[in-house]
């Protein structure tokens, strides 16, 4: 975990105990015994979840939506919150060429796309779906900087530059970039 992920988990374990406080709090002042809860072995998936909100013009939805699916995918939330800002400036309806919206998805992954039920690119929810599998492919083969180079140019060309030398293009520094503000954007802290 990088050092905005632990201090995401450090704020929600202070909330959460700050709220276990007052309601114990609550009950002293109400006269009413406050029971220990029974120790259970209940899996973790039954745990309440906790979603960042950046201060963004993405919706809290689309970015509930975003980092459930960067958890099942295993790709970082902040590094797609960076491609999408590099990719559309957080523009659903961007098009560019055969890119279509905020991840500016490439209309040529339409086929292998379609078999994973993604059909439509220019559909938000569909279009970061596309997006964030995309990248968890490209996660599983190369580190971070290759894995962004090849998302923004394909793979040959990625493979190509890392050959010659290069290392990071003005793309991967653009995403990393805007990854370094999230860490001082404000955040909120949903528990659901």
């Amino acid at each position: 975990m990088d050092n905005a992920q632990w201090v995401s988990v450090i704020i929600a374990a202070i909330v959460l105990v700050t709220i276990a406080l007052t309601r114990a709090a609550f009950d002293i002042s109400n006269s009413t015994p406050a029971t220990v809860p029974e120790t259970t072995t209940e899996p973790q998936s039954e745990c309440k979840s906790t979603y960042t909100i950046y201060d963004v013009p993405l919706s809290r939805d689309l970015q509930i939506y975003t980092q459930e699916l960067c958890e099942t995918c295993n790709v970082p939330f902040e590094t797609v919150l960076s491609v999408i800002f590099v990719e559309s400036s957080f523009n659903e309806n961007a098009v560019n060429g055969n890119c279509y919206g905020l991840m500016q998805v490439n209309s040529v992954h339409s086929e292998v796309l379609a078999k994973l039920g993604i059909t439509d690119l220019k559909d938000p929810k569909q279009n970061i779906e596309a997006g964030i599998l995309i990248l968890s492919t490209l996660f599983k083969q190369y580190d971070e900087t290759t894995a962004l180079m090849a998302y923004n140019c394909g793979r040959e060309k990625a493979n190509q530059m890392i050959e010659s030398g290069i290392t990071s293009t003005s793309y991967t520094r653009k995403v990393k970039a805007f990854t370094e503000t999230l860490q001082v954007k404000e955040r909120i802290y949903i528990f659901e």
